[in-house]
C-alpha cells in the first residue's frame, strides 16, 4: 500500500527537479522531506521485487535449483536495497 503513494511522490519529484542544474537537484536531495520518502520507497520496492521473484521462482523452478536460486534473488535483491540505500543516505548526509 506504501507504493501506491510513494511512486507518484517520486515521480512528481523527479519532473519536478529536471531540467534544474546539478546543485539545484543536489540541494533538493539533501532535505529530509525527499530523502525519506525516496529511501522509504527503495526499502518497499526492493521488499516488493524480492517476495514477487519469490513466488516466481517457487512456481516455475523446480526441488534441485530452487534453493540456490531463492538465496540468488534474496542476495541480489539485498545488493538493490543497499546500493540504491546508500546512494540516498550519501547525497542526503551530503558526503
Amino acid at each position: 500500500m506504501m507504493l501506491v503513494v510513494l511512486v507518484p511522490y517520486a515521480l512528481y519529484t523527479i519532473l519536478r527537479l529536471a531540467g534544474h542544474d546539478l546543485a539545484s537537484v543536489h540541494h533538493a536531495l539533501t532535505q529530509p522531506w525527499i530523502a525519506l520518502p525516496l529511501l522509504a520507497l527503495i526499502l518497499t520496492g526492493t521488499a516488493h521485487m524480492w517476495l514477487g521473484m519469490h513466488e516466481i521462482l517457487e512456481d516455475y523452478i523446480h526441488k534441485p535449483l530452487l534453493g540456490v536460486t531463492l538465496i540468488l534473488n534474496t542476495v541480489f535483491c539485498l545488493a538493490v536495497a543497499l546500493a540504491a540505500s546508500a546512494a540516498v543516505v550519501t547525497l542526503w548526509l551530503g558526503a
